[in-house]
């Protein structure tokens, strides 16, 4: 998040961490665009970019 809000972005909602682990925030970029940027460690991410849940 700080990335993109160095870049002229605007933080919507600071990170905090959901019921579901990992971390969460929103993000505008400078066209006012909102993003959500999410983590969670345990989520596991096929070669495609998909995240795969049960794996």
């Amino acid at each position: 998040m700080s990335n993109l809000v160095a870049a002229g972005g605007l933080v919507l909602r600071p990170a905090d961490e959901p019921p579901i682990g990992g971390l969460r925030g929103y993000v505008a970029d400078p066209d006012d665009h909102a993003w959500e940027i999410a983590y969670n460690p345990g989520f596991a991410i096929d070669a495609g970019g998909n995240v795969r849940f049960g794996i």
